[in-house]
């Protein structure tokens, strides 16, 4: 190995970033890499083109946005 990753694991799409940029470029990052993204769950997610990477960024800052909700009492 020449010390790059072979996976990038999360447990779901907005842990990955809650800024829709940062997420963009992570994403763009992977891709590039050529290294496989899986959400735990889901299995590996297909890195997408851009309407796709619209609609993941979507979902995740509406993810992160309620994921505050499950924790509060």
């Amino acid at each position: 190995m020449t010390g790059q990753a072979s996976a990038l694991i999360v447990a779901d799409l907005y842990r990955l970033s809650r800024s829709s940029t940062e997420f963009a470029r992570i994403i763009e990052a992977l891709d590039e890499a050529d290294v496989p993204l899986y959400v735990v769950g889901q299995g590996r997610v297909s890195l997408p083109a851009a309407p796709e990477l619209g609609i993941m960024l979507a979902i995740a800052e509406y993810e992160a946005e309620h994921s505050e909700e499950d924790f509060t009492l």
